[in-house]
């Protein structure tokens, strides 16, 4: 969190995708830590949250008030819901990475779901 912290105040557009490390070394090597923290969670983050917010910057809260108004649209069944938000929230209180249990393929199935209802009941 400290990371992400640091470098939505110091590199708000984020570091890219994928380069969630070189920040962390980054900011590990501008700030010290009394502990030895290096070996922990230096290549994903502990969760896609924090990776999300580093790589992406606030565009990354963009993603998180998507899911806002997916959860909150009523163009949107029930069941949808309930099947691609748990996916998203585990993985983002602890996943590993984008492309590991299935996150990046629940989001993609959300954007277009989204697009899909959106369309059909205007």
């Amino acid at each position: 969190l400290t990371v992400a912290q640091k470098s939505i105040l110091e590199n708000p557009i984020g570091w890219s995708l994928n380069r969630y490390d070189q920040a962390f070394n980054y900011f590990i090597k501008k700030n010290p830590q009394k502990k030895n923290l290096n070996l922990y969670n230096n290549k994903d983050g502990t969760n896609n949250f924090v990776k999300i917010i580093v790589e992406f910057g606030f565009f990354g809260f963009l993603f998180y008030i998507f899911l806002f108004l997916f959860l909150k649209s009523k163009k949107i069944p029930i069941e949808l819901k309930l099947f691609y938000l748990p996916f998203i929230i585990t993985q983002s209180i602890r996943g590993i990475g984008y492309f590991n249990g299935g996150f990046a393929l629940i989001v993609l199935l959300m954007i277009f779901s989204y697009i899909n209802h959106r369309n059909k009941l205007k």
